[in-house]
């Protein structure tokens, strides 16, 4: 995060163009500053996130980076780690419980 210093007469107008606006002089000096600068930062982003740029979902974002593991490969009948998620959470839970350890 930076500051700015703004001469008397521009903190002056920024606090009353604010004031007419209903919005505080931050949100307001942000937004112009965003808007003249938004092509310069998208430009940026590209630059170092070229995949994210091109991404139009979650999962195109994360495609090289997520998969699906088949457990079958590993456990006879597969570990079923989705099956009954909420019945072993509160198993767990009530186990840490009566062992003091909540």
């Amino acid at each position: 995060m930076s500051t700015l210093s703004l001469t008397k007469a521009i903190e002056r107008q920024l606090k009353e163009k604010a004031n007419q606006l209903g919005k505080s002089p931050e949100a307001l000096a942000l937004k112009t500053l965003r808007k003249e600068f938004a092509v310069l930062e998208e430009q940026s982003h590209e630059a170092v996130f070229p995949s994210r740029s091109k991404a139009k979902t979650l999962a195109d974002l994360l495609g090289d980076y997520i998969g699906a593991v088949d457990s079958g490969e590993y456990v006879e009948g597969g570990a079923q780690m989705s099956k009954d998620t909420g019945k072993k959470f509160a198993e767990g839970m009530l186990k840490k419980y009566k062992e003091g350890r909540l």
